[in-house]
C-alpha cells in the first residue's frame, strides 16, 4: 500500500462491502514502509498499517476471535467473524520481555468483540526496552483485500476506525455487472 496515495476518507467506502478495523493499539497512524523491519517494509506477512505505541492497552479490532497470543504477549492474532485475519505486533524487539510488562485480559480461542480491552501493557518499560515502539497491524490474509482505506494520523485503540479493506473484487463478477448495466 503505498500510504499517500490510498488515503482516503473512510465515509466515501461502501460500508457494506469495506471490513471496517477498529485501532487496537493509540497512537499516530502510520505506512508500514515506515517500520524499520524488511518483514514489514515489504509486506512479507500481509499489508496494513502501522501505529506508533502510545496508551497502555490493546483492544480488538473486530467481532472474532482470538487465533494465537504469543508467549511473550507482544502479538495477537485475531480472525473476524467476517473471515478476515489480523495479527497486531506490538512494538519491535518486545519479545525479549518475555511478557514482563504485559497483562493479558484474555485467552486463545477466545471470542471477542470490536473495542473490547485484551492486552494491558507497560509504555515505558516497552520505550526502555523496544528497538522501535513502531506497531504493524497486519491482515495476514491480504490476497482477499483490494485496497486499504485510513484517512487517519492519529487513532485512538478501541474508539476510532483505523481502516476500512475493501475486498478484493473478481474481474468475472465485474465482467457480468457491467454486461447487466447494458
Amino acid at each position: 500500500m503505498q500510504f499517500l496515495e490510498k488515503v482516503v476518507k473512510v465515509d466515501s467506502v461502501n460500508k457494506q462491502k469495506g471490513f471496517f478495523v477498529l485501532a487496537p493499539l493509540s497512537g499516530n497512524v502510520l505506512s508500514l514502509d515506515e517500520v524499520p523491519d524488511p518483514i514489514f517494509q515489504h509486506r512479507v506477512l500481509g499489508d496494513g498499517i502501522a501505529i506508533e505505541l502510545s496508551g497502555n492497552q490493546m483492544c480488538s479490532p473486530v467481532n472474532g476471535i482470538i487465533t494465537e497470543l504469543s508467549n511473550s504477549c507482544d502479538r495477537v492474532q485475531l480472525q473476524s467473524d467476517k473471515g478476515l485475519k489480523i495479527l497486531i505486533h506490538i512494538g519491535l524487539g518486545t519479545s525479549t520481555l518475555m511478557g514482563q510488562g504485559f497483562k493479558q485480559l484474555i485467552k486463545e480461542q477466545q471470542k471477542v468483540k470490536a473495542g473490547q480491552p485484551i492486552l494491558q501493557y507497560d509504555i515505558r518499560l516497552i520505550q526502555q526496552h523496544a528497538s522501535s515502539l513502531l506497531s504493524p497491524v497486519i491482515i495476514t490474509n491480504s490476497d482477499k483485500i483490494g485496497s486499504i482505506f485510513c484517512d487517519k494520523q492519529r487513532v485512538t485503540a478501541g474508539e476510532d476506525i483505523l481502516f476500512v479493506a475493501a475486498p478484493k473484487t473478481s474481474s468475472v463478477k465485474s465482467k457480468a455487472k457491467r454486461e447487466q448495466a447494458k
